[in-house]
């Protein structure tokens, strides 16, 4: 069937028997026009899209409060409604495992509060595969709160959760790649929001702690378009006051050690 009888049938589907529009009983010719070559060129059908839901709680006898949103994928792929439920679970593990069961005690601390806010990202949405990361930020008392991330990235066919080995081969050399490109956009990075020298810039930085491993990136790492995306909360690579680190690292500098599915996105 041509794509524009295709788009024309899905389009009709979509409304109830009520709601469909008047029009011939047959839809018009296509033009004559040759298929697109490569899978990337064709009209999808079945397009991924993320919308957001939200988490929220206000319950004063726990000095609690939660504000999180949360990504919910659309799609025709078989596993969309694992993932979704996979996302949400994620999501709302971040904050049920720090938040008190009970209330708080009359005479507890003016400091022990519980404040919880997130957010996503979305890196990559294109057919069957979705990568986002999730954001969140905890205060649960003290001098301030703090951020982690989790990146999720899925193949909405079956649901699966993708990992490490499918965006990055996990052999020496494809992980020393992998941390000499981190560690030189971390000190690009570094340098950049301080203007510091990269001198200056490595001192500042714990780069004894990025090492080249699974330990280092399993769990930091997302799909984009066209890189790698490597994501690093306060603390795991330098002080506090430094922020978050998302850096991201081009297919093209990984050529020969990118994982399968990573692979496959330099092929389109």
């Amino acid at each position: 069937m041509r794509p524009l009888a295709i788009l024309l049938v899905l389009g009709l589907v979509g409304c109830s028997t009520a709601d469909a529009p008047a029009g011939p009983s047959t839809p018009p010719p296509a033009p004559e026009t040759a298929m697109p070559s490569t899978v990337a060129e064709r009209p999808s059908v079945t397009p991924t899209t993320v919308e957001t839901d939200s988490i929220t709680v206000d319950d004063p006898a726990r000095r609690l409060v939660v504000d999180i949103a949360v990504p919910v994928v659309s799609s025709a792929y078989a596993g969309t409604d694992r993932v979704n439920e996979r996302l949400y679970e994620t999501a709302n593990a971040g904050w049920t495992e720090m938040a008190p069961l009970e209330p708080l005690a009359a005479d507890a601390s003016e400091w022990e509060r519980y404040e919880f806010s997130g957010g996503y990202e979305v890196e990559l949405a294109d057919g069957p595969l979705v990568s986002v990361v999730l954001a969140l930020y905890a205060y649960t008392g003290g001098a301030h709160g703090n951020t982690s991330f989790a990146p999720q990235t899925f193949d909405l066919e079956t649901g699966r959760a993708l990992g490490l080995e499918d965006m990055i081969q996990t052999t020496p050399a494809a992980l020393g790649a992998l941390r000499d490109a981190v560690e030189s956009a971390l000190v690009t990075e570094m340098a950049s929001r301080y203007g510091d020298t990269e001198a200056q810039a490595r001192e500042m930085l714990w780069l004894g702690d990025l090492t080249a491993s699974t330990e280092t990136f399993d769990g930091r790492m997302t799909l984009g378009a066209d890189s790698l995306q490597v994501h690093f909360a306060p603390y795991a690579v330098a002080p506090y006051a430094a922020g978050t680190f998302r850096i991201p690292v081009a297919y093209a500098d990984l050529d020969g050690h990118l994982g399968p599915v990573a692979a496959r996105l330099t092929d389109r």
